[in-house]
């Protein structure tokens, strides 16, 4: 059985359900979010409530479960130290628990340590400890240092570095694939206001749609075997805000866009997708969603999901 911190969350959710489609049982966590998606009944996922900094209450669930793996990606947006206290706490407890249980740790980390890397965004450049403006990714590099020394002690722990991810279930409306998808299912004009990583139609990312995430994670950490300690999770390639623009043109002419990325536009210098060679080496992970495919699906999900 495989364990999934934050299992009801954006990538939680769909993590688990792809563990559900490998065959795989998996113990989803929940904490402050408790709706179970549609997509995750009848299957083989079984939700339990957890506070992951509660120490205690995380060992003892080998009592309980044949845990074999967790995937750590419960977390919440707060301010730097609260950051610290409560990240560092639920990494801690995350890393024990596998170390004592003799389970892999799959912890997630995120593009944003590539911040400053010149050349290819592969998993064995050197990663820069300073230009890290977001306590988030700070936190991420400090774990990473934390999986390598548990690692060199014997334990089974990897880092996952995630790209950009959108689709179903994304709640935060900060991302412009969401916006441009609301935008498509539900007819309103586009509302650039509050968009990070950037709203020019240049700007450009490895936006990953979040259903080949969750299956790229469950790889990972189903994997009988892996080869390295830090593995991309991404799409691979690089999609500009003007490309879902024009996905969106391309399939919904009425989809109030205005006059947003219209003219010809270039990609931001700096722009540089996640190299993913080395999982699909080592799991078979081939992404299944194009941008095209990936959006066109998320304003389908949209139009059902009103709410």
């Amino acid at each position: 059985m495989i364990l999934v911190t934050g299992g009801l969350g954006f990538i939680g959710s769909h993590t688990a359900r792809a563990l559900a489609d490998l065959g795989v049982p998996c113990l989803a966590t929940a904490h402050r979010e408790r709706d179970v998606p549609s997509f995750l009944r009848d299957t083989r996922v079984e939700v339990t409530p957890l506070d992951i900094t509660d120490r205690a209450a995380v060992l003892a669930l080998h009592d309980r479960y044949p845990i074999t793996a967790i995937v750590h990606l419960g977390g919440a947006l707060s301010d730097p130290c609260n950051e610290l206290r409560t990240s560092s706490a639920a990494l801690a407890n995350v890393l024990e628990a596998a170390a004592s249980w003799g389970a892999r740790a799959c912890i997630a980390s995120a593009i944003g340590v590539y911040g400053g890397v010149d050349g290819a965004w592969r998993e064995d450049v050197a990663i820069p400890l300073g230009g890290t403006p977001h306590p988030i990714v700070a936190m991420k590099k400090t774990a990473e240092l934390y999986v390598e020394l548990v690692a060199q002690r014997g334990t089974d722990a990897i880092v996952m570095r995630i790209g950009a991810i959108y689709g179903p279930r994304y709640a935060r409306r900060r991302s412009l694939p969401t916006r441009i998808a609301e935008c498509a299912a539900r007819k309103h004009p586009l509302d650039l206001e509050g968009v990070w990583w950037g709203t020019s139609p240049g700007d450009a990312a490895d936006w990953c749609y979040v259903v080949d995430c969750g299956r790229a994670i469950a790889l990972l950490a189903a994997a009988p075997r892996l080869a390295h300690r830090v593995y991309n999770v991404g799409s691979g390639v690089l999609t500009s805000n003007a490309d879902f623009a024009d996905i969106v043109r391309r399939h919904y002419p009425d989809a109030p866009l205005g006059d947003y990325a219209t003219g010809s536009t270039a990609v931001a210098d700096g722009a540089r997708p996640l190299d993913i060679a080395r999982i699909a080496t080592d799991t078979g992970y081939v992404p299944a969603y194009t941008a095209e495919a990936g959006l066109v699906d998320y304003i389908a999900w949209l139009a059902e999901h009103p709410s």
